[in-house]
């Protein structure tokens, strides 16, 4: 493990972050206001008539869509659910919506979704930065929500955020006020204060969680609306820190995988349990959590348990992606790794 004060050395950001990669995570919060402000938004109408919903999108353009279905899911009446992979159900018809989302616009797996809900007669709205399915949407006149050109997919997150929160909002399937956008918003920025280099490890609860877990097997466990917030801080992990981890979710763990958390090949694994709470969860749900929490101190188990802060579930997601962006990219400095390149991920698209 490195020392705690590795991280307060200026000087080895300059030596691994090629791409100031940190400054597109401190700026997510005027990107998810770009995204709720996007001029293609206010004229996208949703038919009326549509009775399912779903979002097309691999990796870090489909993480968007994962995390406002969580956020949504309690109000919207229709059903609504993502797709990664080739194949889209059959159900899918004219009275499908469709929302397509590929960072470069040249993604093998949702070129062959798009194709495949057309063919299907479904309502399509394309979400992307550039490439084919850009050109696709301005030739046959297909609502398109462009982002914007931010280097790597995974960092468009909070304005595919945005973007779907104005458009459900605009067309009344959810209910997102001013007062919700303006707690998270506010938060956000307070936290990534909180979160930038300059600021030491001792007062810095990114660096401080990114020791912590050098050398481990992240294990992120989380409930209800957080499931995919987990899951983004595992990816996030994945790419940005070149780390394995792990997700695990309350209630079904304890259904299932609590069980092998007492083997020896788990345990030689070095554990770290991160635990992601919220007092909005459901009152089984925190008892669930209180649960686990004395098993894992009975089992000499190491965790952390982080809790989400502000008024409402979507300052609570929010404000918990930020943070696992930033826990990422410390560990990422800490490997002496640089957070921006993935050469495995572009090399298997390459080779296609």
């Amino acid at each position: 493990m490195r020392n705690s004060d590795y991280l307060d050395q200026f000087n080895i950001y300059d030596t691994y972050d090629s791409t100031k990669y940190i400054q597109r995570i401190a700026n997510t919060t005027e990107l998810f206001q770009d995204g709720i402000n996007a001029k293609d938004v206010s004229n996208i109408l949703i038919d009326p008539k549509i009775t399912s919903i779903y979002f097309m999108g691999m990796g870090g353009s489909g993480i968007g869509g994962d995390v406002f279905i969580d956020l949504i899911k309690g109000q919207l009446k229709i059903p609504i659910e993502t797709i990664k992979t080739w194949d889209i159900p059959n159900s899918i018809n004219e009275n499908t919506l469709v929302l397509i989302c590929s960072y470069s616009g040249n993604t093998e797996e949702t070129i062959k979704m798009f194709n495949d809900s057309i063919n299907k007669k479904a309502s399509v709205i394309i979400i992307s930065q550039g490439g084919d399915l850009t050109n696709i949407a301005k030739q046959q006149k297909i609502p398109l929500i462009k982002i914007p050109n931010i280097l790597e997919p995974r960092s468009s997150l909070t304005f595919v955020l945005g973007a779907l929160i104005a458009v459900f909002s605009k067309n009344n399937l959810i209910d997102i006020n001013n007062d919700q956008i303006n707690d998270c918003l506010s938060i956000n920025k307070s936290l990534i204060d909180g979160l930038q280099k300059q600021i030491p490890s001792s007062q810095n609860l990114a660096k401080n969680i990114a020791t912590k877990i050098i050398n481990t097997l992240p294990i992120i466990i989380s409930a209800d609306y957080l499931s995919s917030t987990a899951n983004r801080w595992r990816t996030q992990l994945n790419e940005n820190s070149k780390t394995i981890a792990l997700t695990d979710n309350l209630p079904e763990m304890f259904h299932n995988s609590i069980e092998g958390y007492e083997s020896k090949v788990f345990r030689q694994t070095n554990p770290y349990f991160i635990l992601l709470t919220s007092n909005l969860y459901p009152e089984l749900v925190i008892k669930k959590f209180n649960q686990l929490k004395s098993l894992l101190k009975e089992h000499n188990l190491p965790y952390r348990e982080i809790n989400a802060v502000g008024n409402n579930k979507l300052s609570h997601l929010f404000s918990l992606l930020t943070l696992g962006d930033y826990i990422s990219y410390y560990l990422a400095i800490a490997n002496k790794i640089d957070p921006h390149h993935n050469p495995i991920i572009t090399n298997s698209k390459s080779n296609i």
